[in-house]
């Protein structure tokens, strides 16, 4: 097929896209089939663009009796234009169950204007914290100043029942720009509970890895995490920075991993197994080489599950 050809299909694949033809019969059986399933794929191939009939099933759909279906109706609802996507998540805001009124808030953040705004700001004393942490990111990443204070307070949160808070906002951070989202890092870095400062060691690697001017600054977070505090959290901090291509913590991960005490190394191993950043595998070969039999063991078990990660692994 020439480029005359290639451009024809383009052409005609768009007519078919922006046509206003309506739904045809099979397809609106499977909108009303008894089975979830069915239904949650049908909705699933709506695409809605400028078709008024695609718009008009997605919003039936979110009155869908089953919840993973009116998920697939608010996922479906952000193709279409702006106005009428946010017309459709601001029904989807009120829906009873928290992960559609959850989805329909990261959907809102996408948009700007003033009706996203509002959406936003409404959604602040929703009942569930996902949602309210989720709208709370949402105004952040718009750049509404007003957000800030109250996204530092819940990464602040001390208490372990209202653990999950802070690890929402980490999770939605990270989708944030890396500039952005390092100037609140820092307040998770000095959470009192442990699982929040592993999240956030991990999630400041994610955001600067291949970035230069974020790379320094994300840096000088890592460093404030010093060996008197939790060991997990410094071996884990020292894996993110050595993977970070920082000089000093590549040689000191080389050398504990050579002949370090074998329960230091294990703890290293699995810091570097769980970033999940490419570049691990070869200071983990290093392991190989220790003295001792369970190390050895240990390093050649994690070399394994990057392998089967699809991360193949070259010798240093």
């Amino acid at each position: 097929m020439g480029m005359h050809g290639y451009v024809f299909s383009l052409f005609l694949m768009r007519i078919l896209l922006e046509s206003k033809a309506p739904l045809p019969k099979s397809f609106d059986k499977r909108l009303k089939d008894l089975e979830p399933k069915v239904r949650q794929l049908a909705v699933a191939q709506l695409h809605c663009h400028r078709n008024p009939f695609e718009q008009a099933a997605l919003e039936k759909m979110l009155r869908d009796p089953h919840v993973y279906v009116r998920w697939r109706a608010v996922s479906g609802a952000m193709s279409c234009s702006p106005k009428e996507a946010l017309r459709l998540l601001g029904r989807a805001i009120r829906d009873k169950h928290h992960l559609i009124r959850m989805t329909a808030i990261v959907g809102i953040a996408r948009f700007r204007g003033k009706r996203a705004y509002r959406f936003l700001r409404r959604a602040l004393n929703d009942r569930h914290p996902a949602v309210r942490t989720y709208a709370i990111v949402g105004l952040v990443k718009r750049g509404y100043r007003l957000a800030l204070p109250m996204l530092r307070q819940v990464l602040r949160t001390t208490s372990e029942k209202r653990a999950q808070e802070p690890l929402y906002a980490l999770t939605a951070i990270e989708n944030m720009k890396a500039q952005r989202a390092l100037r609140v890092m820092g307040v998770a870095l000095r959470s009192r509970l442990p699982a929040i400062r592993e999240r956030t060691v991990l999630a400041i690697g994610r955001l600067v890895w291949g970035r230069r001017r974020e790379r320094i600054r994300g840096l000088r977070l890592l460093k404030k995490v010093k060996r008197t505090s939790a060991s997990r959290l410094w071996y884990l901090s020292l894996s993110v920075r050595a993977l970070l291509s920082e000089r000093a913590a590549v040689r000191r991960c080389e050398m504990l991993l050579r002949s370090g005490p074998a329960g230091e190394v294990e703890v290293l191993i699995a810091s570097l197994l769980k970033i999940r950043l490419p570049g691990a595998a070869l200071l983990i070969r290093w392991g190989t080489r220790h003295p001792a039999l369970r190390v050895q063991l240990a390093a050649r078990k994690a070399l394994r599950h990057l392998q089967l990660r699809s991360w193949i692994p070259t010798s240093p």
